[in-house]
C-alpha cells in the first residue's frame, strides 16, 4: 500500500474574493469539505477564519485548498491564508460583479508574487447572459496588466451545478501544469492556529514556506525561542511520518502548551532563525494608493501569519509615488521572524487599507542611515541573489571576507539548508568563484583570497625593500602580519609556491625573485660570526658577547644572527640564545645515545655529558622536549618513543 505522500503533490491552491461571492460553496463542491468550522462562521453564514481541505485532482493528484474570508474586517486572516498559495482561484459573484475585496485581494495575491490562477464567475443561475457577460468585462477590465490578464473566466453554480465540470477540468489543468513547490531551505512553518487535542496535547497547524519536516524532529518556536519535539503529523487530516513546504499540517508538537503558541509565530529548525525589529524590503506601491508615501509612515506588516504594527522607513528617496518602487526599512514593534525573499504586504495603520508590498531582502541589528551608499549598494546587490542559491552563497562568502566560511557559517548566514550547501560550495569552486581551505571544509571567495595573496606579496616585498640581507620572514611572523588563520595561510601559501611566487625555505618565506644582498665586508663578518658559534659549541657568545668579539654595533650583529637563523646555520632555542645547527645534531646524538644506555637522565648528567653549564644545558634539554626528542618524567629525561 503506497503512502500519503506518494499521492500528494504539494501544490496549494487559494480562495479570493468579495464576501458572499461564493468561495467557500466552491470549496466545498469541489472537496465535500465545510471550510467554515467555526461556530459563529456557522450562525452567521460566512467565514470569519481560514478553512483548508484536500482535493483530488486526480487519484494521482491530491492538492489543497485555502479557503479565506472575504469580509474587510478579516483582511488580516485572509493575508496569512494566502500566503504559501500557488494557485489563486479569484471568486466574483455574476449578480454583484467586481466589488472592493475583488480588487483588494486581487492587489494582495499579486503582491504575494502568485502569477497563476483562474477566476470563477459564480451565482450564474441567478442572473441572465446578458448580467454574465457585463461581469465577465468587469473581470477582464480589473485583471488586465496582472497575472491574470487573458485568465480563464469559469461560469459556475454552486446551486445547480452549472459549469462545474468546465471549471473542474480547467482548475485541473492548471494544477498539472504547474511544478510542486521546492521542498529545499531550512524548515519553516508560520503558525496559522493551534488546540489542544484529547489524548496528543498542543496541536500546531499551517502550511511549511519552505523544507520538510519528519516526526520525531525537534523544532523551535519564535519568537519565544521554546523547543519541541514533533511527536506525530497529519496532512488534510492524514497521518503520515512527513510533511513538505506547500501542504497543509498538523504538527503535535510535544513538550510545547498550547499557550505558548500564538498566530504569527514561527515553527521552524532551532538556531538558524531570529526574531528582528528592522527588516529591509522593496516596496511597490500600489497605483490605487491615496497619496505618496512618507517616510516614518505608520503602517501593518503582514508577512507569513503575521501582523505587526510599525513604520516604514524610505531609503533611497523622499517620498513614494502610487505605482512606484524603492528600497525601505520597516521599523516593526514587536520581534518577527522573516527570510530573504519572503513576500509581505502593508495596510496603513489607519485607515486599515492595502497600499502596498514587496520582498523581504535581508535583517538587520541596526538601522539603516537614510541615503547612504554604501548601505544601498548592499541591499541592491543581496536583492539581486534572492533567487538564485548560488549567488546568496558567494555573495556571504564575499561578506565573511578573508576569515572565509565554513557550510555551517552559510547555513546560518543565507538560511539554506546544510543538506543543500555542499553542492552549491562545488559549483562555486568549480567555477573559480571560491577558493578552498581545510580540504574544502572552509570557502573564501575568489576575490578575498587574491586580495590576501596580493597583501602577502606586498608584505614581503616591503620587508626586502627594508632589509635586503635577510633570507625572508618567519612563518610565524608573515602569518601573524596578515592576521589570517592557520588553514588560511596554508591554502595561500601553497598556491603561491606552486605557481611560483613565493619560495619557501624551511620556516622563512621569500619572494621567489629575492635574493639577499650582502656586501664583502658584511660576508667576512657573517663567516666569522658561524665560526664564533663553532668554535664553542655548547657555551654560545650571546649577542653583547659576539660584538666584542667582531667588533661591531649590536644592530649589525642582530642582522647577523637573523640572517644565520634563516639561512639554517643557527637555532634560536630560546629567545637569545643560539646554537649551531651542528652543534645541535651533535646534543641530540649524545643525549638519545646515552638514554639509550641509560634510560633516563638527570639534567646534572646532560650537562656533563656536554661539558658546559646549566645555563647552556637546561634550554638545551626543553628545547629537545619540545621536539618531541625527549619526555621530562619526575625530574628526569627520558626519550618520548619509548614512554609511548
Amino acid at each position: 500500500m503506497r503512502k500519503l505522500t506518494d499521492r500528494r503533490v504539494n501544490i496549494m491552491i487559494g480562495t479570493a474574493g468579495h464576501i458572499d461571492h461564493g468561495k467557500t460553496e466552491l470549496t466545498r463542491l469541489l472537496t465535500g469539505c465545510d471550510t467554515d468550522r467555526l461556530p459563529e462562521e456557522k450562525a452567521r453564514g460566512m467565514s470569519i477564519d481560514l478553512g483548508f481541505a484536500p482535493w483530488h485532482a486526480s487519484r494521482e493528484r491530491l492538492v489543497g485548498i485555502v479557503d479565506v474570508p472575504g469580509h474587510e474586517g478579516f483582511i488580516r486572516n485572509m493575508v496569512a491564508g494566502v500566503t504559501a498559495i500557488d494557485i489563486v482561484l479569484l471568486v466574483v459573484a455574476a449578480d454583484d460583479g467586481v466589488m472592493p475585496q475583488t480588487i483588494e485581494h486581487l492587489s494582495i495575491v499579486e503582491l504575494l508574487g502568485v502569477d497563476c490562477g483562474l477566476v470563477a464567475l459564480t451565482k450564474v443561475d441567478l442572473v441572465d447572459e446578458t448580467q454574465r457577460e457585463l461581469v465577465a468585462d468587469q473581470v477582464r477590465e480589473l485583471t488586465q496588466g496582472t497575472f491574470l490578464e487573458g485568465a480563464a473566466i469559469c461560469p459556475v453554480s454552486a446551486k445547480t451545478g452549472e459549469g462545474f465540470d468546465a471549471f473542474w477540468h480547467t482548475l485541473r489543468e492548471l494544477v498539472e501544469s504547474r511544478e510542486p513547490r521546492a521542498t529545499s531551505g531550512l524548515f519553516r512553518l508560520p503558525v496559522e492556529r493551534r488546540f489542544v487535542q484529547r489524548g496528543r496535547g498542543t496541536v500546531v497547524t499551517g502550511i511549511p514556506v519552505s523544507g520538510e519536516v519528519r516526526v520525531g524532529d525537534t523544532l523551535e518556536l519564535l519568537p519565544a525561542g521554546l523547543k519541541g519535539r514533533v511527536r506525530a503529523l497529519e496532512c488534510y487530516k492524514m497521518e503520515d511520518d512527513r510533511a513538505r513546504a506547500g501542504e497543509c499540517v498538523a504538527l503535535n508538537i510535544a513538550d510545547l502548551s498550547a499557550e505558548d503558541v500564538q498566530r504569527g509565530d514561527v515553527l521552524c529548525e532551532p538556531g538558524y532563525y531570529e526574531p528582528t525589529r528592522l527588516v529591509a524590503a522593496r516596496l511597490h506601491l500600489l497605483r490605487t494608493a491615496a497619496e505618496p508615501l512618507r517616510s516614518r509612515t505608520a503602517i501593518r506588516f503582514h508577512c507569513g501569519t503575521a501582523e505587526t504594527m510599525g513604520r516604514v522607513v524610505l531609503l533611497d528617496q523622499d517620498q513614494l509615488p502610487p505605482g512606484a518602487e524603492g528600497l525601505v526599512e520597516l521599523h516593526l514593534e514587536a520581534p518577527t521572524v522573516v527570510a530573504p525573499g519572503d513576500r509581505y504586504v502593508l495596510r496603513l495603520h489607519s485607515p486599515v487599507v492595502t497600499i502596498g508590498g514587496g520582498r523581504v531582502i535581508g535583517t538587520h541589528r541596526r538601522r539603516l542611515r537614510r541615503y547612504q551608499d554604501g548601505a544601498l549598494a548592499d541591499l541592491r546587490t543581496a536583492e539581486a541573489t534572492l533567487a538564485a542559491p548560488a549567488e546568496r552563497v558567494h555573495q556571504a562568502l564575499a561578506t565573511a571576507g578573508e576569515r572565509g566560511a565554513s557550510a555551517a557559517d552559510l547555513a546560518h548566514s543565507t538560511l539554506l539548508s546544510p543538506r543543500e550547501l555542499p553542492a552549491l560550495m562545488e559549483a562555486l569552486v568549480a567555477a573559480g568563484r571560491a577558493v578552498p581551505v581545510q580540504e574544502g571544509r572552509r570557502l573564501l571567495a575568489a576575490e578575498a583570497f587574491d586580495a590576501l595573496a596580493a597583501r602577502l606579496r606586498e608584505t614581503l616585498a616591503d620587508l626586502h625593500h627594508r632589509e635586503p640581507h635577510r633570507a625572508g620572514m618567519p612563518l610565524l611572523a608573515l602569518r601573524q602580519a596578515l592576521a589570517t588563520e592557520q588553514p588560511v595561510f596554508d591554502a595561500l601559501l601553497a598556491q603561491e609556491a606552486a605557481a611560483g611566487r613565493v619560495r619557501v625555505a624551511g620556516e622563512v618565506v621569500a619572494l621567489a625573485e629575492h635574493h639577499v644582498a650582502l656586501d664583502p665586508e658584511q660576508e667576512r663578518l657573517l663567516a666569522a660570526a658561524e665560526q664564533a658559534f663553532l668554535a664553542q659549541p655548547f657555551q654560545t657568545p650571546a649577542a653583547e658577547e659576539l660584538a666584542a668579539m667582531l667588533r661591531a654595533d649590536a644592530r649589525q650583529v642582530e642582522r647577523l644572527l637573523t640572517v644565520l637563523r634563516e639561512r639554517g646555520a643557527l637555532v634560536e632555542v630560546e629567545p637569545g640564545l643560539f646554537f649551531h645547527r651542528d652543534a645541535i645534531a651533535r646534543a641530540q646524538e649524545l643525549l638519545v645515545a646515552e638514554l639509550q644506555r641509560r634510560a633516563e637522565l638527570l639534567s646534572p648528567e646532560f650537562r656533563d655529558l656536554l661539558g658546559t653549564t646549566r645555563k647552556w644545558a637546561i634550554p638545551l634539554l626543553d628545547y629537545f622536549d619540545r621536539q618531541g626528542v625527549t619526555v621530562r618524567l619526575n625530574g628526569k629525561r627520558v626519550l618520548k618513543r619509548k614512554v609511548e
